[in-house]
């Protein structure tokens, strides 16, 4: 089934599948998705009830998951690629080339779905047995917490992952002409995202725990140079915009603050009191730092 449109906007790629729902966090009503069934030209819509949707979750959301919905994956043999140094795979004592035959008694499918249990079951014990030449043998994996979610499990174990069908890419191309309203085009979409962010946060529609400071930057960063420049620049992108646009709010000490008080001189046609001006900086001082230390206590409470 390809989805088509999220609340009548098209949407041609996973990304903006993505983006559209992001928009949708914290809000009650429904999702309407438009979707169109393999082999078929007719877009059938579906409506997702939501309340308050993902408005107290922490850390990392899975948009998708969360709706049940899962996009194509191939499907992935379980035997171990690479195994991570220091990681909980290492210490079971997992070898490239094993092949992961069944957990808790349990057959193991595929790739994807011991992928799935070990991440809802961090730090609990999941006895494993493995086939390895032609022994069967049985290891005791003990997922660790991911640093940025400590909700989800993590083994250190990678896989070989086949290539996807080319008929299901999508390759998006733009000109040097194209792109330059494109590229407007998206950078309005990050700018209303990120005030339509901060004023969920304000109101309660999301939580406040989603705030996220240096650490988290970092990491999230360094996560994106792993996947190729093209995440690498796409990151930096939304960083510039979401910054530019914080700046330019109306709190004094940003510039946003500036130019509001630039506005109130021409209206009134003169300068706003010093002693006004001076009570404003102070209160916009402790409004700023105040928001970047709950952000490192955000980051240090996921780590």
């Amino acid at each position: 089934m390809l989805i088509t449109r999220v609340d009548n906007t098209d949407t041609p790629t996973v990304g903006a599948v993505a983006l559209e729902l992001m928009n949708r966090i914290g809000d009650t009503g429904s999702i309407v998705l438009s979707a169109r069934l393999p082999k078929s030209d007719i877009d059938r819509e579906y409506r997702i009830p939501i309340d308050g949707w993902q408005s107290g979750e922490e850390g990392n959301i899975d948009l998708f998951k969360s709706l049940g919905m899962g996009f194509y994956e191939p499907v992935i043999d379980p035997v171990v690629e690479a195994v991570l140094p220091d990681s909980a795979g290492e210490k079971a004592g997992l070898k490239k080339g094993d092949k992961l035959v069944a957990m808790n008694g349990k057959a193991i499918s595929s790739w994807t779905a011991w992928a799935d249990y070990v991440h809802d079951h961090p730090g609990e014990t999941l006895t494993t047995d493995i086939l390895r030449g032609n022994k069967t043998i049985t290891v005791d994996i003990i997922p660790k917490p991911k640093e940025d979610n400590p909700k989800v499990g993590f083994v250190g174990v990678q896989v070989k992952v086949p290539p996807i069908p080319e008929k299901l890419l999508v390759h998006e191309e733009h000109g040097v002409f194209e792109s330059i309203p494109e590229a407007f085009k998206r950078t309005w979409q990050a700018s209303v995202f990120t005030l339509s962010s901060i004023g969920k946060i304000i109101v309660g529609d999301i939580s406040y725990k989603q705030l996220s400071g240096p650490i988290s930057i970092a990491r999230v960063a360094s996560e994106s140079a792993n996947s190729g420049i093209y995440s690498y620049l796409s990151l930096l992108a939304l960083l510039s915009v979401s910054l530019g646009i914080l700046n330019l709010l109306p709190v004094p000490v940003l510039d946003g603050g500036h130019i509001f008080f630039y506005l109130i001189e021409w209206l009134k046609g003169s300068p706003v009191s010093e002693g006004i001006q001076q009570a404003a900086y102070q209160l916009g001082m402790m409004l700023v730092l105040s928001v970047m230390v709950l952000s490192m206590v955000n980051d240090l409470g996921r780590f």
